[in-house]
This record gives structure tokens, sequence and C-alpha cells, in this order.
């Protein structure tokens, strides 16, 4: 069967979302659909990533193909300092050209089915093919509302990637019957990694005697990275901040230069491969979510999923999208945007090895099926049978226990 999979996004790219494309375009050609990955060129912007292979930047398998729409980036005419506005406008502009470009492709390909992140490619997409929409964020734009409510009735099911984000879809007109929960994922290789800490310490240049904590990921103000920054300040220990663009890095490093903070060290962006070395350096990953955003009350953030693979003791914000996931069996959960209860929840990862043992291992245990594999199998069987069977909790993480019967 032949599967297009249909993305607004920039790949390869310092987002989340490109990894988790890549990913799944890996997962599907492995359970024996021909892959097509259907995406608008990319020209302007990132000049350290562009240019690379995705395949090798993701270490993905070249098992399906990257196909990039005949159309001109229209970020070549964003100006140097242009408005908000502008901005928005060249993203409505490319959404849409690239919408009628990819739907006249799919009318020129014999494809069986369409994956799409995108409401408005999911509507147009359900006339020609039969088509699965993917949400992954909750949007307040006008222009996504309207989508989603139109291909509501259209598309083959829904999936959401966590089950606020089901109610969400929901109440926008989607069937409860045919909307499914599935979490994000982390990859084999990430998985069964052989990468003690003492090896990842001493390849980055880290006493191994030394403790640190990580936080991976972009530095949005909307990720909490201003209250850790803040907790650090109650902290002895250094604090490694891996991954955001360099306009965040800069305003970060700026406001930890005012606040007189010195045992933080923004690491900058690093590859996939990089991400996973300082992950497993850490004696402490810290997943602090804002919740300022009422995007973050729906996240399932890629990241958390690395970080339960990693072995090593979580603490994040106490938000519902975290908590589906998350519990006090395999993690410290503290309120988000304090920064003092943040510092103790690090404090006692830190200090109760024990403990920190404990809820370590029982993530390891909670995500390990929780593959990129599997979650397209699952995908695969709700194509063919629009049904699956979630009675057996042996094959489901013990966090789904507690889900409703709908999610998968």
């Amino acid at each position: 069967m032949r599967l297009a999979y249909i993305a607004v996004a920039r790949i390869p790219s310092k987002s989340a979302n490109s990894l988790q494309i890549m990913k799944m375009c890996e997962a599907f050609a492995k359970t024996d659909f021909d892959v097509e990955l259907i995406v608008p060129p990319y020209w302007v912007g990132e000049a350290d990533i562009r240019k690379k292979d995705p395949f090798r930047y993701y270490d993905v398998e070249r098992i399906f193909k990257i196909v990039k729409l005949p159309m001109t980036d229209v970020f070549l005419l964003k100006p140097a300092s242009g408005s908000i506005w502008w901005l928005n406008t060249l993203k409505r502009v490319r959404f849409v050209l690239f919408t009628i470009l990819s739907l006249t492709y799919l009318m020129t390909r014999p494809f069986n089915f369409v994956f799409t992140r995108d409401p408005m490619v999911a509507f147009f997409a359900s006339f020609f093919k039969q088509t699965v929409y993917e949400c992954h964020t909750y949007s307040p734009s006008r222009m996504i509302r309207i989508f989603e409510r139109l291909s509501s009735s259209r598309c083959k099911f829904a999936v959401a990637i966590s089950q606020t984000l089901k109610r969400h879809l929901v109440e926008r007109g989607f069937d409860e019957m045919r909307t499914y929960v599935l979490h994000d994922a982390v990859s084999p290789q990430i998985l069964f990694a052989e990468f003690p800490m003492v090896k990842a310490k001493k390849e980055l240049g880290i006493d191994i005697n030394q403790k640190i904590i990580v936080y991976t990921g972009h530095l949005y103000q909307r990720n909490g990275i201003y209250t850790l920054a803040e907790a650090a300040a109650f902290l002895k220990e250094k604090v490694f901040l891996v991954g955001g663009r360099q306009e965040d890095i800069e305003a970060l490093k700026h406001y930890i230069s005012e606040k007189n903070i010195n045992n933080i060290l923004v690491v900058g962006h690093r590859t996939p491969r990089d991400v996973m070395i300082f992950q497993r350096a850490a004696d402490v990953l810290v997943l602090p979510l804002s919740a300022t955003r009422t995007r973050n009350v729906f996240a399932s953030p890629l990241k958390l999923f690395e970080y339960m693979a990693s072995r090593k003791p979580i603490v994040a914000s106490k938000l519902p999208g975290i908590t589906e996931i998350l519990n006090e069996e395999n993690a410290i959960l503290v309120e988000a945007d304090t920064p003092r209860k943040l510092a103790e929840g690090i404090n006692k990862a830190l200090t109760n090895e024990r403990l920190s043992k404990i809820i370590a291992d029982q993530a390891y245990q909670d995500v390990r099926l929780n593959t990129w594999e599997n979650r397209a199998a699952k995908i695969c069987a709700l194509l063919n049978s629009r049904r699956i069977n979630t009675s057996s909790a042996r094959h489901r993480p013990s966090y789904s226990r507690r889900l409703d019967r709908k999610t998968v």
C-alpha cells in the first residue's frame, strides 16, 4: 500500500516536529508501506542545518522517499526586520500554496492513504484519498479551527498525542469513537543504546564525579526555561541547556547575566546523537513546562520519551498532558512556574539516590513499548480495521492503564 505523509515542515530543521515526522515515515515504511514524505522547499534560515542529508542527520534508514514540491520558498520575501503581520502573512501564503500543490500531486499518484498534521490538507485530501489527521497541539488560529471542524466528518479517523488533545478534537466535532490517543515515542536506537553515564561524561569532557542537571529542547519562555534559570540560583550544581535557536540563546544569556546566575551553561543546538549523550550524562533531567501557555496543557513533548529512555530521574511540571505519562512512581512532579519548587524537586532527585533509581527504572519500563515502530503498527491496524483491541494490559506501558478504553 502507498502512503503519502504531507507536512508543511522544514526537513531537516532544529524543530522536534521534523524529527517526529522523519521517525514516523521510517516506521511506516517498516510496516510495508511505500511511503512518500511530501514537504515544501527550504531555502532560507538555519544554514547550518538545511543542507544536511536528513536521513543521516536524524539517523533514519533510507527506506522512504522525500518529495519537495516545485514551489518557491516564500520566506525569500521576508525583509530583515519584517513585522509579525508580514511574517504571518508569508506563513499563510506558503500554507495555501503548498496545500494546492500537494493536492495536485496526490491526484496524479496512486496513493491508498494520506497522513497529515495539517487540517486544511486533511480536509481537501479527504475528497481524493482515505485520510488520517494527526493533532499535535492546540491552536487558537481561526483558520485551524475552521478546517478541523470541516475535516472532522471526512477523515477516516483522527489521532491525538494526548488525552487532553482528544477532548479538544471531540469538541471540534470529531467522533469520539474514531479519535484515538497515541502518545509520541522513542527510537530503538535511543531506547536500547548502551551508553553509560561515565562514557557520556567523558565524551563531553565533564568530570565523572560532577553532578549535572540537563534540559534538552528549545529555549522558549513557554518551555519554562526562565523558571529553570531562576531555580538554578538555589542550586550549586551546573545546569546544562542543550538546544535553542540563536535569538533565544542570546536572550537567555542576557537574562542570566542580568540575574548574575553563574551555574548555567547554554550549550546551544546539537545533533540528535549529541542530545542523547547529554541526556545520558545527566544526573537529573528537567522538563519545566510553563502553565501560562494554553498549548502546554495539551502538550506531550517528544523529549519526555527520550528522557524516560535514558534511565535518569525526571523532574517535570505537573500539567495535564504530562501527567498522562508521568506520575509519582516514575518522576518527581512539581508545581509549574515556581522556581523554588522546581529547585526542591531537583535537589530531591540529586540527594535521594534510592528514589531516583526507583523512578528512573520505572520510567524506562513504562516507555519500553513506546517505539515508533509500535506506534506505526497501531495506526496501520486502525487503517485496516479502524479498531484496536486495547483490553490486554501486557501490550501497553503502565501509564496507559489509567486512560480511557479508547486510548491506544
